[in-house]
């Protein structure tokens, strides 16, 4: 069994950084990446400095280059199914039937998101549906939005959306919502639908309008959302 000083399982931003460190104290260090990044589906990641509006996927090239350099960092492609405590280490399996042990073990695996079960909207996430303001506010500001969270977050969610976006809408998708949270958020300006959601309809990846399960239909260009989310181990 081949072995190393660590072994990194995710290969991205924290994987890589990780890496790097490892790299440049001279241990012996293995990434490895399923190249499943939760980011795959985004333009562009933000708020990251020096490289505000990278493409993921060039922001992943330009560190994969940078690592290069260290002959004591090599990323490999594989998925790991397996780990387990192999004498004073770590072994971990790869899908490929192969095994690799290290001194250390790091997991860089990261989440993935659950979404809500509406129609439309899984192929518009990362494009016009969001989960994460602080990264996608910016882009789109002053336009027509909505927000679907859960009763207990509604209120601090919209109205934090709400300095992006002074047109936006509140949808719980059928949950009910307390009456004190609905006036004040109608007092802010904010419009509440406590209505199931039904579908997302739009050009391509590109949201337009979101059908409600009264018959309404609102005009809406962006969506955030905040859904659950499971480790990707």
């Amino acid at each position: 069994m081949e072995r190393v000083d660590v072994i990194v399982v995710g290969g991205g931003p924290g994987g890589l950084s990780a890496g790097l460190l490892l790299g440049r104290s001279r241990r012996r260090t293995v990434i490895l990446d399923g190249n499943e990044p939760r980011n795959a589906q985004t333009h562009a990641a933000h708020s990251f400095l020096t490289r505000d509006g990278i493409a993921p996927q060039e922001l992943r090239r330009i560190s994969r280059e940078q690592l290069a350099t260290y002959p004591s960092i090599e990323v490999r492609h594989g998925h790991v199914t397996d780990a387990r405590v192999s004498g004073s280490g770590f072994a971990v399996a790869l899908s490929d039937g192969s095994e690799l042990s290290a001194r250390r073990l790091i997991l860089a695996t990261g989440v993935r998101d659950l979404l809500p079960d509406i129609e439309g909207i899984e192929e518009r996430y990362g494009r016009s549906v969001f989960h994460c303001p602080y990264c996608d506010g910016w882009e789109q500001r002053d336009r027509p939005l909505a927000v679907l969270v859960e009763p207990a977050m509604a209120e601090a969610q919209a109205m934090m959306i709400q300095h992006w976006s002074q047109d936006l809408i509140l949808l719980s998708h059928g949950e009910p919502l307390e009456a004190d949270v609905v006036r004040r958020l109608e007092g802010t300006g904010i419009g509440v639908r406590t209505d199931r959601i039904i579908r997302l309809e739009g050009d391509g990846d590109r949201l337009a309008r979101i059908h409600l399960a009264s018959g309404e239909v609102l005009a809406r260009v962006g969506m955030f959302v905040r859904p659950a989310i499971q480790p990707r181990t």
